[in-house]
């Protein structure tokens, strides 16, 4: 019989810990544990701790922030991050979430000596600065590969946060640009087709995009929904009305004159029509149509100022 090949030679797979580490919030600060023994014996660090066999790493920041602090999530973990690390003599993945925790008393298990909540800004600067890992570098290298990892983590959490906070405070200002666009002393109205304002007789604009100049986005707004280009548009007023999310919308208001260009209609309007301004606020924004829709009564109140301003600016420009 033919010899038998040689099995490959084998190889030492590595082998990894998993772990997970669990940022809880509540009013703008981090929960933080003094930790009561092991290698970091005295470290200030979030909860957090080993997966189980068989257990998936969520499930795992959940139990581990219950059983160290006594706190469960008010909604869900996000994970913000995942850093290797070597602890406890073995190669280690954690996994580190964030989730908001509004409610409860901390009750810190037997692991630990002290708790308290701490701005993250401020927990990185007292306990992971430069200074501080160079500190604990002096007198365990081991520690501060740990403590290094950490960091990393905190720095993942930072950068997740300061996102979430951004992108919130652009929900709460959403930024729109209208533009006035004038020809023959009179101003241009489109009719919306769609939506909430279905019907409605306005003026060319949108929402502003990201990294876009209000200015711009007037010109470009005005470009897409008509077809006429505008130069050299002047600002205004800057308003703001609350939307229906109950959130402020503002609203950056340009005039423009256009002497010439054929309208063409975008898919989002049904019809256009050229008007003078005081035209416009008695039909369109008079009391009747406060009566009519009170539920626009502010926003048609603005309007109505609107059009003074736009008759006063043409009116300079005679």
């Amino acid at each position: 019989m033919p010899e038998e090949a040689a099995p490959p030679p084998s190889h030492q797979r590595a082998l990894f810990a998993l772990s997970t580490a669990v940022y809880a919030q509540r009013e703008g600060k981090v929960l933080i544990l003094k930790r009561a023994g092991g290698e970091v014996t005295g470290g200030w660090y979030v909860p957090g701790g080993a997966v189980e066999p068989g257990e998936n790493a969520e499930d795992a920041a959940r139990r581990e922030l219950l059983e160290e602090s006594g706190l469960t999530p008010g909604g869900p973990l996000t994970i913000v991050g995942a850093e290797r690390m070597f602890a406890n003599g073995v190669d280690t993945l954690q996994v580190c979430y964030a989730c908001e925790c509004p409610g409860g008393d901390v009750a810190i298990s037997d692991e630990h000596s002290g708790a308290r909540w701490i701005d993250p800004h401020e927990y990185q600067r007292r306990y992971f600065s430069d200074d501080v890992i160079g500190q604990i570098e002096a007198r365990s290298a081991h520690v501060a590969q740990i403590v290094r990892a950490a960091r990393r983590l905190l720095d993942a959490y930072l950068a997740w946060r300061d996102h979430e906070f951004l992108d919130k405070q652009l929900r709460l200002l959403r930024l729109t640009a209208e533009m006035f666009v004038i020809r023959d002393g009179k101003m241009l109205l489109l009719r919306r087709r769609g939506g909430i304002g279905d019907g409605v007789w306005y003026v060319p604009g949108g929402i502003v995009e990201a990294g876009e100049d209000p200015r711009d986005a007037a010109v470009r707004e005005t470009l897409e929904e008509c077809g006429l280009r505008v130069e050299e548009p002047e600002l205004l007023r800057v308003w703001n009305y609350p939307a229906q999310n109950g959130l402020d919308a503002f609203h950056a208001l340009y005039a423009a004159e256009s002497a010439e260009g054929e309208v063409v209609l975008s898919e989002e309007h049904s019809a256009f029509r050229w008007t003078a301004p005081q035209e416009y606020a008695d039909r369109y924004c008079g009391r009747e149509a406060e009566e009519a829709a009170p539920q626009w009564a502010r926003w048609l109140e603005q309007v109505r100022a609107n059009c003074d301003l736009v008759a006063a600016w043409m009116q300079r420009r005679e």
